[in-house]
C-alpha cells in the first residue's frame, strides 16, 4: 500500500516538474529503417545469404523425396538396405538441422553488427539535435504514450549539416548547391550521396572521379575532377580533422554497468567488470575482472576475455576468440593535422575495429579503431603480447605476429603470414599472402612475392639479405685491404 501511494505520488508530481522540462520523444524504429544505408546493408545481406538459402532448400527437397521413396518402398526392402536407407536419412536430417542453425545464426549475428552500427549513428544524431535544441529529456522505446507535441522522430531522421553549415566550420568555399544537406562522412569508395568525404592529392585522382560522395572536400587543384558538390579549402586534411568530431560519439560513463547488474544469463561475467549499452555478448564467454565493454559492441560465442581487457565502443569481435589481459581494442587512433601556426588538431577516429572467429591476442597489445572504415583482423589470426596495431590496419587470415612488432597505419598484411618480433611495418604499405619476414626487420616498401624477407635496411628477399650480409661481416678487411692498395698506388 505504501508503495502504491509513493507511485501514486510520484505521478501526480511529475507533471508540475515536468511543466518547466523540454521533452522529446522518438521512434527509433522509423529512424533506423528510414536510413538508406539500413535499406541497401540488409539487401546486401540478403544477396549474400540467398545461395546458402537455395542450398538448403534444395537440401530439404531431396530429404523430402528420399523419405517418400523410403515410405512406397519399405514394404519391398529388406529390413537391412530399409535401416540403411533411414540411418542416411537420419543423418541428412541432422546436417540439414545444423546447417540452417549455422547459416540462420550467421545470417542474424550480421544484421546484429549492422543494427549496432546504425544504432551509433542514430545515437549520435539524438545527443547532437538535443544539446542543440536544448532538451532535458529525450525518451524512446517503452513509452506508454507520447503525443505529437513530444515526438521529434522526424526531427531527427533530418538532422543534418548544410554545405554552407560545414563551410562555415572548415573555412572553405562552395562549389555547388549550398543547401545539400549532409549526414556523414566517409571514404571516396564508400561515401554516398548524403555523406561527405575528401581528396588531399592527385594520388586519390581515380577514387575522386568515381566517387559517388553527395560532397567533396578538396583543394583548388584538385576542383577539375570533381564531378559533385565540392568545399574547397587551403588545406583539406585540416578541414577534415575539424569536420570529424562533429560525427565521433563519446562514451557515457553513467551508461557502464557493473558485471553482476547486467543480464546475459548464458555468458560469465565478473561483478568488477563494466558493460555498456547495446552490447551483445554471446554463449559461453566468459569475462574476466576489471574489463571494460563500451556501447555497442559485439562479442560472439566461447569466447575468453581476460582481466584489464577494455573492448571500446563498436568492436566486433568473432567466436571463439581468446583476449589477454591487458589488450585495448578500439582505441583512438593516431592521426593529427597541423595548422598554420605548427599546432597538432586531433582527428577523430570515426570507424571502429572487426575481429574475426579463432582469433587470440596476447596480453598488452592495442588495436586501434578505423579513422573513417574499420581495422580488420580476420579469422584465425594469432597475435603476440606487446604488438601494436594502428588504424585501417587489414590482417588476414591465419597470419601469426610475434611480441614487440608494430604496424602502421592502413597497411594490408596477406593471408598466412608470418612476421618475427620486433619488426617495424610503415603504413600504407601492401604486404601479399604467405610472406614470413624475419625478426627485427624493417618493412618500408610493399612485398608482392611470397617468400622469406629480412632486412634492417631496404628490405629485400632474404637469399639477396645473406649475400649482402657476408660483405657486411667482410667491410673491415675490404677496408683494410683498400688502404693497402691505395698507399702502394701513391
Amino acid at each position: 500500500m505504501r508503495t502504491l501511494l509513493f507511485l501514486i505520488f510520484s505521478l501526480v508530481c511529475i507533471p508540475s516538474y515536468a511543466a518547466n522540462l523540454k521533452i522529446g520523444f522518438i521512434d527509433t524504429n522509423i529512424v533506423v529503417t528510414s536510413l538508406t544505408q539500413y535499406k541497401e546493408s540488409i539487401d546486401s545481406i540478403s544477396r549474400e545469404f540467398e545461395p546458402k538459402k537455395q542450398e538448403l532448400l534444395d537440401l530439404f527437397n531431396h530429404i523430402e523425396l528420399l523419405r517418400a521413396n523410403i515410405e512406397s518402398t519399405k514394404n519391398s526392402s529388406s529390413s537391412k538396405s530399409l535401416n540403411e536407407e533411414l540411418t542416411n536419412l537420419a543423418k541428412l536430417e541432422l546436417n540439414f538441422k545444423e546447417e540452417t542453425e549455422f547459416w540462420q545464426k550467421t545470417m542474424n549475428n550480421k544484421k546484429l553488427i549492422l543494427l549496432n552500427n546504425i544504432e551509433m549513428i542514430v545515437n549520435q544524431a539524438i545527443n547532437e539535435y538535443a544539446t542543440q535544441e536544448e532538451f532535458d529529456l529525450i525518451l524512446y522505446e517503452n513509452v506508454a504514450f507520447a503525443s505529437d507535441k513530444v515526438n521529434i522522430t522526424d526531427e531527427i531522421i533530418n538532422m543534418t549539416l548544410t554545405l554552407e553549415e560545414i563551410a562555415k566550420l572548415i573555412d572553405g568555399t562552395i562549389q555547388g548547391e549550398s543547401s545539400k544537406t549532409i549526414n556523414g562522412i566517409n571514404s571516396l569508395e564508400n561515401a554516398d550521396l548524403n555523406q561527405i568525404s575528401y581528396a588531399v592529392s592527385e594520388k586519390y585522382k581515380e577514387a575522386l572521379i568515381h566517387s559517388n560522395a553527395g560532397a567533396l572536400i578538396i583543394n583548388e587543384k584538385l576542383k577539375q575532377y570533381c564531378k559533385t558538390n565540392a568545399i574547397i579549402v587551403k588545406d583539406v586534411y585540416l578541414a577534415y580533422s575539424i569536420l570529424s568530431h562533429k560525427f565521433k560519439e563519446i562514451q557515457n560513463i553513467k551508461d557502464l554497468k557493473h558485471g553482476d547488474v547486467v543480464k546475459f544469463p548464458n555468458a560469465k561475467i565478473a561483478p568488477s567488470s563494466l558493460i555498456g549499452k547495446n552490447v551483445s555478448i554471446g554463449s559461453n564467454t566468459t569475462i574476466y575482472p576489471n574489463c571494460v565493454i563500451e556501447d555497442n559492441s559485439v562479442i560472439g560465442d566461447n569466447c575468453l576475455i581476460e582481466s584489464n581487457v577494455t573492448i571500446q565502443r563498436g568492436s566486433i569481435i568473432g567466436n571463439n576468440c581468446i583476449i589477454s589481459p591487458g589488450v585495448v581494442i578500439g582505441s583512438e587512433g593516431f592521426g593529427n593535422a597541423r595548422d598554420k601556426n605548427k599546432k597538432w588538431n586531433p582527428i577523430a577516429q570515426l570507424g571502429n575495429v572487426s575481429i574475426g572467429s579463432n582469433v587470440s591476442i596476447g596480453a598488452n597489445t592495442t588495436i586501434d579503431r578505423g579513422s573513417i572504415t574499420n581495422t580488420e583482423i580476420h579469422d584465425g589470426v594469432k597475435i603476440d603480447n606487446l604488438i601494436h596495431i594502428a588504424h585501417n590496419v587489414v590482417i588476414g587470415e591465419d597470419t601469426a605476429i610475434a611480441a614487440k612488432t608494430g604496424i602502421a597505419g592502413s597497411t594490408t598484411i596477406g593471408k598466412r603470414c608470418m612476421i618475427g618480433g620486433a619488426v617495424g611495418i610503415v603504413g600504407h604499405l601492401k604486404i601479399t599472402d604467405d610472406v614470413v619476414i624475419n625478426a627485427t626487420s624493417t618493412v618500408n616498401r610493399d612485398i608482392l612475392k611470397p617468400g622469406i624477407y629480412t632486412g634492417i635496411m631496404p628490405i629485400m628477399p632474404h637469399s639477396e639479405w645473406k649475400k649482402v650480409g657476408i660483405w657486411l661481416t667482410k667491410l673491415d678487411k675490404i677496408a683494410s685491404f683498400m688502404k693497402i692498395k691505395l698507399k702502394n698506388i701513391r
